[in-house]
C-alpha cells in the first residue's frame, strides 16, 4: 500500500558551519543555508517536517524527534536528511562528535524499523556510516566514499527525482552524474590545496547505497 503525503515525515539535521576554520566559515554558512532551502522544498511532499538547524543539530534532539515521530500513529514512513560534518565512522553534531555504531544502537532502541525508510547523507565519509544506519532500521542509506564535494549539484536533482516518484538508485545516479561530480571533486581538491586543509587529498563524492535501492517516496517504511 502506497504511503501518501500526510503519512510521510521528513527530518533534516543541518549544521556544517560550526567546527570549521574561520577563513572558510563563509562557505559552510552558504552550504547550510542552501541545504535548508532544498530541504524546505522537499518537505512540501511530506505531511510532517522536522528541521534541526544550527544550534539545534544535536544528537539528543535528533533522537527525540525520531522517537516522537515513531509514537505518531499517523506516520508510516520517516526519511532523514543528514547535513553534518563526517569522519570515518563518526558524525559531528553541533554539541559533540559521536561514533555512528553507538548512534545506530540508540536509534535501534527506539524500535522504529517499520517506519524508518531513507537516510540520505551529505556528510564526508558517509559511506562509512551507511551500514550502521541500515542496522538501526532504515531501509536504505546513502553516503559518499570519502570527502563529499558535490552536494550543490547533486541534491537538487536527487530531491526532484525522489519527489516525483523515481526509485532511489535512479535518483542517486542522476544526482551524482560524473559530468558534475568529477569537476566538483577536482575543484574541491584545488580549494583544499590553496587553503591547506587536511582533507585536500581525500576528496571522493561518489555515493554508495546500502539497503533497498528500489524504494520510492511512496514505499512503506
Amino acid at each position: 500500500m502506497a504511503v501518501t503525503k500526510n503519512r510521510r515525515a521528513l527530518v533534516a539535521i543541518i549544521n556544517v558551519q560550526d567546527h570549521v576554520p574561520q577563513n572558510v566559515r563563509w562557505l559552510y554558512q552558504f552550504i547550510d543555508a542552501s541545504g535548508a532551502v532544498a530541504s524546505d522544498l522537499l518537505a512540501l511532499n511530506y505531511g510532517r517536517y522536522e528541521k534541526l538547524y544550527g544550534g539545534n543539530a544535536t544528537q539528543v534532539r535528533f533522537l527525540n524527534v525520531l522517537e516522537n515521530l515513531g509514537n505518531d500513529a499517523s506516520i508510516k514512513a520517516i526519511d532523514v536528511l543528514v547535513m553534518l560534518h563526517g569522519l570515518d565512522g563518526k558524525l559531528v553534531f553541533v554539541d559533540d562528535t559521536y561514533q555512528t555504531p553507538e548512534l545506530s544502537a540508540k536509534i535501534k532502541e527506539l524500535n522504529l524499523s517499520d517506519k524508518l525508510r531513507l537516510l540520505y547523507s551529505t556528510a564526508c565519509y558517509g559511506f562509512s556510516h551507511t551500514g550502521d544506519f541500515v542496522n538501526a532500521g532504515f531501509s536504505a542509506a546513502v553516503g559518499a566514499k570519502k570527502v563529499n564535494a558535490n552536494a550543490a549539484a547533486e541534491v537538487p536533482v536527487l530531491f526532484t527525482m525522489w519527489a516525483n516518484g523515481s526509485r532511489l538508485r535512479d535518483s542517486v545516479a542522476a544526482g551524482e552524474s560524473p559530468i558534475t561530480r568529477l569537476p566538483l571533486d577536482e575543484a574541491a581538491r584545488w580549494f583544499g590545496k590553496i587553503n591547506k586543509v587536511s582533507w585536500r587529498d581525500e576528496v571522493n563524492s561518489d555515493k554508495v547505497i546500502i539497503g533497498n535501492d528500489s524504494i520510492t517516496i511512496t514505499s512503506d517504511g
